[in-house]
């Protein structure tokens, strides 16, 4: 099973067994677990459910849950059968093949699933949300430790909701209530990307991506830190407290929040290029200068209104409103888009 688990952790595979089961078509049998593994950050179950469906679930921080199924009352009444489960960034899908003569492959329709399933830091299978109740922020903390936070894609999402909800709001404060509207909105879309970038460069390793640990550590250690042997101390702490080894470099020595150094970043460590996958350099500009916005924000003031007061005359006046907000949430969902969609695709 430990073999199975480590071939399994991988962004894309295929699984294939046999399983013999008398109560498969029986309706007083309220669910059957067919196939059920935890590899990395990824879940792949495959049940019998209660409405007599043969469902093959993928959960990953990246995809999140998606769901693909059989009905029972398309598959001839025999025990035994080979089943088939595929998954890769684009789409899952499931076949099962009854073992009996002249029999084809019975191919599954992908559903959208009524729950979320996660795995967290302890090994748990924790299961979200139902028919109609959807669940935002999802935390959990067990013996005074965290073992569940949001995805960094959920994070990024809740963020843009959370501006989405502002931006609904209304006041008799005039101009001065959009200038704070709009310095806010800056600054969660920084935060935002730089929580995304930190949680989904730790995620890509638990879906299976294997970092470039050697190229990472130059690009982050100087020659003094290697001297002292940090990089050494770090992988101790790594063990003493089992966090990967990439998730404390994660923490402690990259700045997500500076982009140049998410960038270079994500590049040595998973030949994650974002000159290549970011097509408008224009959109790179503008994050740049947003993100120099929020400094201006969060160290000057939240009410300031010039937010490029320093460089002015050298450059034309950029004044905080609804304008420009709402442009810095198209450049930074874009840039995040493109990472995200980027990441889902890499492969050993």
């Amino acid at each position: 099973m430990n073999e199975i688990k480590k071939a399994m952790k991988r962004p894309e595979g295929t699984v294939e067994f046999k399983y013999e089961c008398e109560d498969i078509f029986n309706p007083s049998v309220a669910k059957i677990i067919i196939f059920e593994i935890i590899s990395g950050n990824q879940l792949f179950i495959l049940e019998r459910n209660r409405e007599m469906n043969i469902v093959f679930y993928h959960s990953s921080p990246g995809a999140g849950t998606r769901a693909t199924l059989i009905k029972l009352d398309r598959v001839p009444k025999v025990s035994k059968m080979s089943y088939v489960f595929t998954w890769n960034h684009e789409e899952i899908n499931l076949y099962i093949h009854p073992l009996i003569e002249n029999y084809d492959l019975i191919v599954s329709k992908e559903t959208t699933p009524d729950v979320k399933f996660r795995v967290s830091k302890d090994g748990s299978v924790i299961r979200l949300g139902n028919k109609g109740i959807d669940i935002m922020q999802t935390k959990i903390r067990s013996g005074g430790k965290k073992i569940l936070d949001p995805t960094a894609i959920e994070s990024w999402n809740d963020t843009l909701k959370a501006i989405e909800i502002l931006k609904s709001a209304q006041s008799d404060k005039g101009y001065m209530y959009d200038v704070v509207v709009s310095n806010f909105i800056i600054s969660s879309l920084v935060t935002g990307f730089e929580t995304y970038g930190k949680t989904r460069f730790i995620e890509l390793e638990k879906e299976g991506i294997e970092p470039n640990i050697e190229e990472l550590e130059n690009r982050v250690f100087s020659s003094y830190e290697k001297e002292i042997d940090l990089p050494e101390k770090y992988k101790d702490k790594s063990t003493r407290e089992n966090i990967s080894y990439i998730e404390i470099i994660a923490q402690e020595k990259i700045n997500f929040q500076n982009f140049n150094e998410c960038k270079r970043a994500f590049n040595k460590a998973y030949g994650l290029v974002f000159g290549e996958i970011i097509h408008n350099t224009n959109k790179i500009n503008e994050l740049k200068k947003i993100i120099n916005y929020r400094h201006r924000i969060i160290h000057v003031s939240p009410l300031i209104t010039m937010l490029n007061e320093n460089k002015v005359p050298e450059e034309e006046p950029v004044f905080s409103n609804d304008s420009l907000s709402t442009e810095a949430v198209e450049v930074f969902k874009y840039i995040v888009d493109q990472i995200h969609t980027a990441s889902l695709k890499l492969r050993n």
